[in-house]
């Protein structure tokens, strides 16, 4: 059981960007999970089950603990992780997002956003209104600047969808960015 222990412990330190070391980084952990799923883990029971804190009494953790955990994956419970998970597919259908999410009506007209995605990819676009940007720079990527697409919102760290790209005057298509390890957002100004 401690494979299927561990195979959860590295999910939610992929999940969360960092591995849990410190008192700091599991009260961190517990208010994420309390912010996405309204779920209560104390930071100590955390802790006992990375290893932080010997346990007191019995080594396994609770069910609710799992079911929590495994949620916070992606998951529908523990019974569903230790299904796929087993089997080696940890790749999930669905799961709450709980990264940085700008949406564009909350930005102004002309406001530049960098966008960059694995392995080299940059690309700047510029805001020209009602969810509709322009690509202003471009950096190995397939976009090119001038090209223009309808996007209502970007996740940090998510695939990054395109909608009626206009790529160097031809026919409006759907292109997708970074749709492996997600796409990072800076607003420039």
């Amino acid at each position: 059981m401690e494979t299927i222990y561990a195979k959860l412990r590295e999910m939610v330190e992929t999940h969360v960007g960092q591995p849990m070391q410190t008192p700091r980084d599991f009260n961190y952990l517990a208010l994420r999970i309390w912010e996405t799923q309204h779920a209560q883990i104390s930071s100590t029971t955390l802790k006992r089950f990375w290893g932080y804190l010997p346990s007191e009494t019995s080594t396994n953790p609770r069910p609710y603990t799992l079911d929590q955990l495994a949620k916070f994956v992606g998951y529908r419970n523990w019974n569903s992780f230790v299904e796929n998970a087993g089997t080696g597919n940890t790749k999930v259908d669905s799961y709450f997002i709980d990264n940085k999410i700008v949406y564009m009506r909350t930005l102004a007209e002309g406001t530049t956003i960098k966008l960059s995605w694995a392995p080299n990819r940059i690309v700047t676009i510029v805001l020209k209104g009602q969810d509709l940007f322009a690509v202003t720079e471009s950096k190995n990527s397939k976009l090119s600047v001038g090209d223009t697409f309808i996007c209502p919102s970007f996740v940090q760290g998510e695939a990054l969808f395109l909608h009626c790209l206009v790529h160097e005057g031809g026919r409006p298509t759907d292109y997708v960015c970074g749709k492996v390890n997600g796409v990072q957002i800076e607003i420039v100004r």
